[in-house]
């Protein structure tokens, strides 16, 4: 089914989906790229822009990314925003640092997976997984500072869809622009019906594949989404 030719957006159970958005990285936070590794920022310029919503700009990347599997991804999108908000560093026992907001996320192991845990919530030992796909452990967590500028995720893909962890100076972290859910709708045009999971769905508006306007779409307190018929 062609994204751009649906005509209808129907919840499932009239559910409601959370959109999280937290902060992310500083804009000189080193991103393994195929071609070496570049900051951030500098894929932020490189791309050309996809989406500006919200305050936040999306562009598009050529560079190829490592994913947590070891493997090369393609990058679905760049994305920066202003923030003012206190700043984090959070140093490994082997010499890896990486800045980020408060309530953006590393990707801690917790015995048997990773899962996201926020910045201002890391403990000393926690065991966090580097680009080398080895694990170190959290050796300090330290508060820099109000931070007053831009911050930066990435969204990479792998197996058709996207996936929100990528490694910013050498560890794992999660994208925090991104939808929780695990929910689906269903979506039709003239000549088909199908589900599709909502946080695929609204990848694709992310992205800019489609926009927000041609969707009935209303926002509610909590920021959340409640999803409608097309609007003619």
């Amino acid at each position: 089914m062609d994204i751009n030719d649906i005509k209808s957006i129907t919840p499932i159970n009239d559910q409601l989906v959370k959109l999280v958005y937290g902060d992310s990285v500083t804009g000189d936070s080193l991103i393994p790229c195929k071609s070496g590794h570049k900051t951030i920022q500098d894929m932020w310029m490189d791309g050309e822009l996809l989406m500006s919503a919200d305050g936040k700009e999306r562009v598009s990347s050529k560079e190829l990314t490592l994913g947590a599997d070891g493997k090369w991804h393609e990058i679905s999108y760049v994305m920066r925003h202003k923030t003012i908000k206190p700043i984090y560093e959070v140093s490994t026992s082997t010499g890896k640092h990486v800045k980020l907001t408060g309530d953006h996320s590393c990707m801690i192991f917790d015995g048997t997976k990773y899962v996201a845990k926020k910045t201002k919530d890391i403990k000393i030992g926690d065991v966090v997984l580097l680009e080398t796909l080895k694990q170190d452990k959290v050796s300090e967590v330290k508060l820099l500072g109000e931070f007053d500028d831009y911050v930066y995720d990435i969204s990479i893909r792998t197996d058709n869809r996207d996936e929100h962890v990528f490694f910013a100076d050498g560890i794992m972290v999660h994208n925090t622009d991104s939808v929780v859910a695990n929910t689906s709708i269903t979506i039709t045009n003239d000549k088909e019906t199908k589900d599709i999971r909502i946080d695929d769905f609204f990848n694709l508006l992310n992205t800019g594949v489609i926009q927000k306007t041609q969707f009935g779409h209303e926002m509610i307190d909590g920021g959340q989404w409640r999803i409608k018929n097309l609007v003619d």
